[in-house]
């Protein structure tokens, strides 16, 4: 089979007339991006982007709007030992003499999954050409634009090699010996720049004695004059008072440091780090481990404790030959642990549970072929009014991968050969899946075992990784670019594509027994580094950049990687004005850094650098250094499938240059991204699949959108929709069958596309509530027809008519009240089953006024209520007599302004009555919690930006995972009290976020 090649993007247009496909939206960035997989889209569809000295994250349904920023400060050296004067012309440490210290930026980045910040959201890994690792935290609650450092993983690192003594380095010495000057440059030039030095210059000082030969890492005297110190002086200045730390871990402002924390424990001088962690486990706060490792630090720094003021703040040692002698190292011991500290890129793995906890791993890539893994634990609890600290998160240890720089690594999860174990949630015994690449080409893909990494205790050592298979042998080519990749929950194969610095890209296939299935090469895929990788929907299209100044699609077909003409329908999906000037020329676009999809992978984000000799110094090159665009590749065509599809798909009209065929393509790829959404264990974002559906609909008309949508909703309830009516024009009779048989999940993605397609010309207020069914026709209970023809709207659109839009209103009600009806019978059973339980009163007190409320509203509605419900809100209302105090608890809602009564009339809104006067006057709009009913207080809430509901308390996690309504049984215990999912809102699915003003950054998931 031949050779296809795709169709390039390399601007707007070049010398021959040639015209390429047009971005959909472009940003210009202040900062130039530097290395590969340089933008990264996150579950909570917010977009990072490496440039320079600074991460730019960007709202994709706004680029123009508001933005965040992570700025990247040059942090401390680590003390990893002292090498003599004399030693300094080895050829080791050539790299570290010419190396010049510059401004620090960021070298990779990565999000991890939802969940993981204190307000559910995700959090931002960066690897730092100083060679640190940090994380960041979005500012829901700081009222800024700047996000929040929260963590440095390489503290973690260092403390583990200091009690260690580096002897994970004790390998690596002899490849650091025999390692001549030409092979060092050689290497120097085939491979990535080193950027670290192994000591500032220092001069002798005439007081020294033995010493006087040693040079420090610390700097020379004039940076102790000027109070540059190394860690090692930070840390003896801090026992002789100084307030400094070499240790500086951000924590949050709410959690102060405990001064006292240190006297409390009397530690053995010779106790390890380990030990000390696991002794304290469980008495300390969620950051009392750093302030632990801190002391345990500066005890291993600073065994001798004698030292000379030298002014300024420094300090230098006294009587310091037996501290040189134990800090003094060769050079290639110096060497092998730089680059045992010396993280190069990293990657966040997919959510696994374990025993009721949710635990992420999250793999980093070392210049010393090794691996660091870290594991952190899900939260329990979520705050929007402040932020807490991470929860407990730890070093596990090592893996020893390859013999070189470790250049690429990727996460996927895949199930394993054993089906139908107990210990597994969806039926499968998940195994974590973990691909490394290396600066010598070799690619290998290891196997964790979940289970033992979810328990493992933190700075073991011993990872329980196995080497599945060496993928691709070393050549000496640079791995530049690597994905892994499972299409589908559940799926028996996993995916995997590798780009080289030779321009090669090669695809993998393989299945449960990690056997190749399928393999296909493209030698010539790029004429340079291979900046980029991504795999499209269902692991069939592969997405690849370079720096040759190209972007290319490729179909995973058989054993061949078919080049395939890239999506030209992004110049009609415009929806803001392009933030770069129109002056700013085609052959200014530096090569592509980096191509990121996004969830629901029918849009595409890439970045680009600008040749700055080529902008007008004044007006341009200051603020334009990169840009970043935006393509829509929803509409891709793959070989052979038009010819397949046959009369599937009904005749549609077409406007402007939107063929039938990309039509086709278009309904094909949103159907099967609704279908993958339905999963309720993805992130539901939904903005691009709306956003797509949008400009559908102003492209070729309403009918094109509901025909999609339609047929969407009848794949979900065919097996109850016997008679095939289509189900956007089916009677509420013919409906409520559907919907008691329909997921949680499916329910939610159908109010989304309500509110946001069929009657997005609503307000909201008259989408909930009992103001949604005073707008009723009551007249309208029948089938209708989808032909009628539709309402001009301002900008020559057509709306539904008033009888379809009645009757979509009916629908949206009836949804979201089979949804409400679910919660509240999910929480009364668990709470009858706890009825008696002298162990579980305190849950059921807390629940107290949340439980009456519920009852009270169901029993005052109780027509539009199914009989199960009924039962149980009578039991909890009229015959547990001892789970309520005495009293009517109605009386303990009033109103937040005024103090006065606040009753039961309504689940979205709440109106005081003023008790004093007696009388009827409505005086305060009050907003209820969407999932207790209460009134919400005058504190920071829980906001959904698609239904504008508010929530002060969360839906429990069991209620999301019901695929009917049938699944809700008797619950015998807590669990559906006390354990909460996510943010998330129990009407729309998408995640819930503290309500900013319009000037700052925040997700739209739909």
């Amino acid at each position: 089979m031949g050779h296809v090649e795709p169709l390039e993007f390399t601007g707007y247009g070049d010398e021959d007339g040639h015209t390429f496909p047009s971005p959909s939206s472009t940003l210009a960035l202040v900062g130039a991006p530097t290395f590969p997989n340089s933008i990264k889209w996150s579950e909570d569809n917010l977009i990072a982007v490496a440039s320079g000295h600074l991460v730019t994250i960007l709202n994709p349904a706004s680029l123009s709007g508001p933005r965040g920023y992570a700025s990247i400060l040059q942090s401390q050296i680590f003390d990893i030992g002292t090498v003599k004067r004399e030693d300094l012309s080895d050829s080791v440490l050539l790299p570290f003499r010419l190396w010049r210290e510059g401004r620090v930026g960021v070298r990779a980045l990565d999000w991890s999954p939802q969940g993981l910040a204190s307000n559910g959201s995700c959090l931002l890994g960066v690897c730092t050409t100083d060679f640190r690792i940090k994380l960041y935290r979005a500012p829901f609650c700081d009222y800024k634009a700047e996000w929040v450092e929260v963590a440095d993983l390489s503290e973690l690192i260092y403390a583990y090699c200091l009690e260690k003594e580096f002897k994970e380095t004790e390998g690596d010495e002899a490849q650091f010996v025999s390692f001549g000057v030409k092979d060092k440059k050689r290497h120097v030039a085939t491979a990535e720049p080193q950027h670290r030095k192994v000591s500032r210059t220092k001069k002798r000082l005439a007081d020294s004695q033995e010493g006087a030969g040693l040079v420090d890492d610390c700097g020379d005297a004039q940076s102790l004059l000027e109070g540059h110190m190394s860690p090692a002086l930070f840390s003896k200045s801090l026992q002789a008072g100084v307030e400094t730390s070499p240790l500086v871990v951000k924590e949050e402002p709410q959690t102060p440091y405990n001064e006292n924390l240190e006297d409390d424990f009397d530690d053995d001088p010779d106790q390890t780090l380990a030990d000390m962690l696991k002794e304290d486990h469980g008495k300390l706060p969620l950051n009392g481990n750093y302030q632990r490792m801190s002391k345990f630090l500066r005890q291993k720094q600073a065994k001798a404790g004698n030292l000379l003021d030298m002014g300024g703040g420094g300090r230098v040692f006294k009587n310091s030959s037996q501290e040189h002698s134990e800090r003094v190292v060769t050079p290639s011991t110096y060497a092998a642990r730089h680059s045992l500290m010396s993280p190069l890129v990293l990657a966040w793995s997919p959510k696994w549970h374990a025993k009721d906890q949710g635990f992420v791993f999250c793999a980093v890539g070392t210049r010393a072929g090794s691996v660091s893994v870290f594991r952190f634990a899900v939260p329990i609890s979520y705050s929007i009014e402040k932020a807490l600290p991470l929860s407990d998160f730890c070093f596990l240890g090592f893996l020893r991968a390859h013999k070189s720089w470790v250049t690429s690594v990727s996460w996927a999860s895949c199930p394993g050969q054993h089906a139908g174990t107990a210990n597994s949630d969806d039926g499968f015994e998940n195994t974590l899946l973990l691909a490394t690449g290396c600066a010598d080409g070799s690619v290998k893909l290891w196997s964790g075992d979940s289970q033992i990494l979810s328990s493992l205790p933190s700075c073991s050592g011993v990872l329980p990784f196995t080497l599945l298979r060496q993928v691709v042998e070393a050549d000496l080519v640079l791995v530049s670019s690597l994905t892994l990749s499972v299409p589908t929950r559940g799926s028996t194969k996993a995916l995997m594509a590798v780009g080289k610095g030779s321009g090669c890209i090669s695809a993998w296939e393989f299945d449960v027994s990690w056997c190749c299935t399928r393999i296909a090469c493209q030698l010539k895929a790029h004429d340079q580094v291979v900046t980029g990788l991504t795999w499209g929907r269902d692991g069939r299209c592969l997405y690849s950049c370079g720096q040759d100044n190209h972007l290319k699609s490729w179909e995973f077909m058989g054993s061949e990687l078919w080049g395939l003409p890239f999506p030209d329908c992004s110049a009609l999906f415009v929806s803001e004005t392009p933030q770069v000037s129109s002056d700013l020329p085609a052959s200014a676009l530096d090569p592509f850094y980096g191509v990121t999809l996004s969830p629901g992978c029918l849009a595409m984000a890439v970045v680009r650098g600008i040749a700055s000799e080529m902008l007008d110094p004044m007006y341009q090159s200051r603020t334009q250094k990169g840009v970043v665009q935006l393509f829509w590749v929803g509409g891709q065509r793959f070989k052979g499938l038009l010819a397949n599809m046959g009369d599937s798909m009904v005749e549609i009209p077409i406007a402007k240059s939107l063929w039938p065929e990309d039509l086709a393509n278009w309904g094909l790829q949103i159907a099967s991204t609704l279908h993958r959404m339905e999963d309720y264990t993805e992130a539901l974002v939904l903005w691009d699949v709306i956003a797509a559906l949008s400009f559908l609909k102003s492209l070729a008309g309403i009918q094109v959108m509901v025909s999609i949508i339609s047929g969407w909703l009848q794949s979900c309830w065919k097996e109850h929709n016997h008679f095939m009516i289509d189900p956007l024009c089916m009677s509420v009779g013919s409906l409520q069958l559907c919907l008691a048989n329909a997921s949680c999940r499916q329910l939610q993605m159908a109010c989304v596309i309500y509110r946001r397609l069929l009657l997005g010309y609503s307000k909201f207020e008259e989408l909930s509530g009992e103001s949604s069914r005073e707008s009723w026709d009551t007249g309208t209970d029948e089938t209708i027809h989808m032909g009628l023809p539709g309402i001009p709207r301002e900008g020559g659109e057509l709306a539904p008519t008033s009888e379809q839009e009645q009757l979509w209103k009916k629908h949206l009600w009836h949804m979201e009240h089979e949804l409400r009806q679910r919660l509240i019978l999910l929480t009364l059973s668990a709470a009858a089953s706890l009825e008696g339980a002298e162990h579980e009163q305190d849950v059921l007190k807390d629940k107290s006024t949340e439980l009456w409320l519920m009852a009270d509203w169901v029993l005052a509605n109780g027509s539009v209520i199914f009989p199960e419900l009924l039962e149980v809100a009578a039991h909890i209302r009229y015959s547990s007599d001892d789970m309520f105090p005495s009293g009517d608890l109605r009386l303990l809602e009033s109103c937040t302004f005024c103090d006065a009564v606040v009753p039961l009339t309504s689940p979205e809104v709440a109106y005081c009555h003023s008790v004093e006067l007696n009388s009827n006057d409505i005086n305060h709009k009050l907003p209820r919690c969407s999932v207790s009913l209460q009134v919400c207080p005058a504190v920071p809430s829980w906001y959904c930006s698609c239904c504008a509901r508010w929530a002060t308390k969360l839906a429990p996690a069991l209620f999301f995972t019901l695929l009917s309504r049938k699944n809700i049984k008797q619950v015998s215990s807590s669990v559906v009290l006390q354990q909460s999912a996510l943010p998330t809102c129990p009407f729309c699915g998408v995640s819930l976020h503290r309500f900013l003003p319009d000037f700052l950054l925040s997700p739209t998931a739909v």
